[in-house]
């Protein structure tokens, strides 16, 4: 893969009133929300899927060493952690799981992925004021929830301290402190 030829692809048009094959091959490219960019493999099955929605993208060949340099060479491994992580603090796909720290649900889990956080180190990197933001642009009922504690449980997550997470854990209630 390191040899590999990469494409840069963002999502320039909408995926509203689109049929549903249609925005299910944006979602299957990784796309998630409008002028998202990914960088895939090139692929004839990702130049299908691209051929598909052409309408909808826009498309750029990257080179593998400018992938490096631009830092966007991550975005191909789709936030799958090192082995280090325990298997009880990932999803289904192998990626790091949200849910896991205390007072974030499915929904809020979606929500903080489409925000552009969607590891335990970005998450403890995030301020709980650009939290709050997201929550607050969701709606009312996700407005309530409060990450004061998220970042933290993320960090201990993110460094590896599972025991310490574990304890915190059980002092929280829907993430705050008892």
């Amino acid at each position: 893969m390191a040899n590999q030829k990469t494409i840069e692809v963002t999502l320039v048009k909408s995926v509203i009133g689109r049929i549903q094959a249609h925005r299910a091959t944006v979602t299957g490219l990784g796309l998630r929300r409008l002028n998202h960019t990914v960088l895939v493999e090139d692929t004839p099955a990702i130049r299908g899927m691209i051929n598909t929605v052409s309408y909808l993208l826009r498309v750029s060949d990257v080179a593998p060493e400018a992938a490096k340099q631009s830092g966007k060479a991550d975005s191909l491994k789709k936030n799958i952690p090192d082995s280090t992580v325990p298997k009880k603090y990932l999803n289904k796909a192998g990626a790091e799981d949200l849910t896991v720290i205390e007072g974030v649900g499915p929904k809020i889990s979606e929500l903080l992925i489409a925000a552009g956080i969607a590891t335990f180190k970005q998450l403890a990197s995030a301020k709980v004021s650009k939290i709050e933001e997201i929550l607050k642009a969701a709606g009312s009922r996700y407005a309530l929830a409060n990450p004061g504690t998220w970042p933290e449980q993320a960090a201990l997550l993110a460094a590896g301290k599972f025991d310490d997470f574990e304890k915190l854990a059980k002092e929280l209630d829907g993430g705050v402190r008892k």
